[in-house]
């Protein structure tokens, strides 16, 4: 009565259907699906085949039906061309010809951008009484559908928090500085988050936990955070991290209580190694210290030495305010005051001279410093007077329209949150209806089919910040920026290879070469978008060791973070004075779909000086079959 017993049961549908296709494809690109069906249980005769495509991508030469013998097999290749951005779906139904039940499949299939978005900002005045007229012409240049209008109207400063924070959420990389400049914002704008379609309540709070989970990841041991793995020792970054941490757990997020001890634990270790700091840095003790008195933990006696004794010695007014912000959190107001008046003094200072260096150990920037000064200051509720030189200060590099970086992004949003507060005094009109300051609105070409008018009401001018963005109409030129970047393809036994006539199978090696016009110290990060027709081959960088044709291939080069993605492949690291003569970096692709392709430029750029940028040119590619 007592036994076991065993057989093997086979699961598959009557005919299997296999499907070959691209990964994704570009705008333009034509390709192939092609549809393998194999009879391995099914009657014979004639299946009724039905393909549709849902989304961005139209199918031609597709069979209204197929012949299959008993066990027989049979292929059909469907055309594919990709349309305006976005997700298609691709959905197959097989039907039997004794009338038994159909078979399905359905497939996505991304049809993503060739080129990268383009952000347009504009800064004006509104004085009373005059009128600004927002019209379609504002789109032009973008693909259509792909343009949207942000509109922020304040009586402080004119910043536009809704366009920043769409281009920190739209920012394709994800080391630990960028994964927290993208969350920390929606701490304190869930309803600008709103106006990006990022809905405020329980949504918002799984999109910050999530940056939770995912930043702790850059955690070592010793509490200290990385910034593209927990290797590394960053005490800068560590700071900040902490600090998004920490205000992560004043708005009742979920820090689980073993990592946020141990970022405490490491902010007082690096704040006892680097207190003798040498004259012109501290930025990471400044940094340090605010974190720890935002936690209720700093000591009074180490504030009151670095205001009293080390306040000239600190390289930057940031570093200056947060001293002057965390003797606020510590309950001395007066050196509190203090502080900040000498910090606003040192960023008016920065702020006017016009020298924008960008970088540096603490990611900063004479905007950054000045944005988060200001939401210090805001925060603490101190040292008001030397709010507005800074905010005019800010105010006047905001209107040289030059790209933000993440730092930038996050902390502008933060001030804008801190001082644009309900009910200032503005009066505006909008299509006729009154409305208060500060104003935000986000628009596309619907939005905008009739013009929307805006008229300033009050008796004081208004700041309008504009931020216009979409996908160029046409590919960006070529550029070279202080960087520069160079793609050459290479066949494996190391002869040169045009891609534009490769053959199904060839596999091929692309070697990028990564220059600067001048010693510097950014973090840069480069980036290659592959042709829809090709796959990365072997999910490791090529070097000398690997093939012997490539002898020249640098080995010494240690990148920080490498990614093989389905449709690009990228590299970050540190900048070096080996790039004045060219680092090279490599890796392997195989032609696996025949068709006609965009051919997308590589890019480079310096993650916190998007000044400095190279780009190459956008062409064309086709694959042939295999012979």
């Amino acid at each position: 009565k007592i036994g076991n017993a065993e057989a093997e049961t086979i699961v598959r549908d009557p005919v299997v259907i296999t499907t070959a296709m691209p990964r994704f494809l570009a705008p333009g690109d034509a390709a192939r699906l092609r549809i393998d069906f194999d009879n391995v249980d099914g009657v014979a005769g004639r299946y009724g085949l039905s393909l549709t495509g849902e989304g961005p991508v139209t199918l031609t030469r597709v069979p209204a039906s197929i012949s299959l013998d008993k066990s027989g097999r049979a292929a059909v290749e469907v055309g594919l061309t990709g349309g305006d951005p976005g997700l298609a779906r691709l959905t197959l139904t097989l039907t039997p010809p004794d009338g038994g039940d159909p078979i399905g499949r359905s497939r996505s299939l991304a049809v993503r951008p060739a080129s990268p978005p383009v952000t347009l900002r504009g800064l004006q005045a509104l004085a009373p009484g005059e009128r600004l007229t927002l019209a379609a012409d504002r789109m032009d240049g973008f693909v259509p559908g792909s343009g949207r209008l942000s509109v922020s109207i304040s009586p402080v400063i004119g910043i536009d928090p809704v366009g920043l924070l769409a281009g920190l959420d739209r920012y394709p990389f994800g080391c630990a500085e960028q994964i927290v400049s993208r969350a920390l914002p929606l701490l304190y704008a869930g309803d600008l988050a709103a106006d990006l379609g990022l809905a405020p309540g329980p949504d918002m709070t799984a999109r910050i936990e999530q940056a939770i989970t995912k930043v702790l990841q850059y955690q070592s041991a010793s509490g200290s955070f990385g910034l593209w793995s927990p290797f590394g020792d960053d005490p800068w970054l560590t700071a900040y991290v902490a600090d998004f941490l920490g205000r992560a757990r004043d708005k009742g997020m979920r820090v689980p209580d073993s990592a946020w001890r141990l970022a405490l634990d490491r902010l007082r270790n690096d704040l006892s190694a680097n207190a003798s700091f040498e004259a012109g840095g501290g930025e990471d003790v400044a940094y340090g210290i605010y974190v720890l008195a935002r936690a209720g933990e700093a000591s009074i006696g180490d504030l009151r030495y670095f205001a009293d004794d080390r306040l000239a010695d600190f390289g930057s007014g940031l570093a200056q305010a947060q001293v002057g912000a965390a003797l606020a959190f510590s309950g001395d107001r007066t050196r509190s005051e203090k502080v900040f008046r000498v910090a606003a003094d040192t960023l008016t200072a920065a702020l006017s001279s016009g020298d924008a260096v960008r970088g540096g150990a603490d990611f900063g920037t004479p905007l950054r410093d000045g944005a988060a000064m200001l939401t210090l200051a805001a925060e603490s509720g101190v040292a008001a007077a030397a709010l507005p030189p800074v905010a005019r200060a800010v105010q006047q590099v905001l209107e040289a329209d030059a790209a933000p970086t993440t730092q930038e992004a996050a902390w502008l949003v933060l001030a804008a949150e801190a001082l644009n507060r309900p009910g200032a005094g503005l009066a505006l009109g909008v299509d006729g209806q009154p409305a208060s300051a500060p104003f935000f609105r986000r628009l596309d070409a619907t939005d905008l089919a009739r013009p929307l008018e805006i008229v300033n009401r009050g008796t004081d001018s208004a700041f309008v910040a504009l931020t216009a963005e979409g996908l160029p109409e046409r590919p960006l030129p070529p550029v070279s920026a202080g960087l520069s970047i160079d793609r050459k393809v290479y066949r494996l036994d190391g002869s040169a290879a045009d891609p534009a006539t490769a053959a199904q199978n060839d596999r091929l090696v692309v070697v990028l070469t990564l220059g600067a016009a001048e010693p510097g110290n950014g973090r840069l990060i480069a980036v290659d978008l592959l042709p829809a027709g090709f796959e990365i081959e072997n999910p490791a960088l090529v070097r000398s060791g690997d093939l012997a044709a490539f002898p020249w291939l640098t080995a010494d080069f240690q990148p920080e973070h490498v990614e093989f993605r389905d449709d690009r492949f990228a590299v970050a690291f540190s900048e070096s004075d080996a790039m004045l003569t060219g680092l090279t970096v490599a890796y392997m692709v195989r032609a696996v779909t025949p068709g006609d392709f965009v051919r997308p430029g590589p890019v480079m750029e310096d993650m916190y000086d998007p000044d400095r940028i190279a780009r190459g040119a956008t062409g064309r590619l086709a694959v042939t079959p295999a012979r």
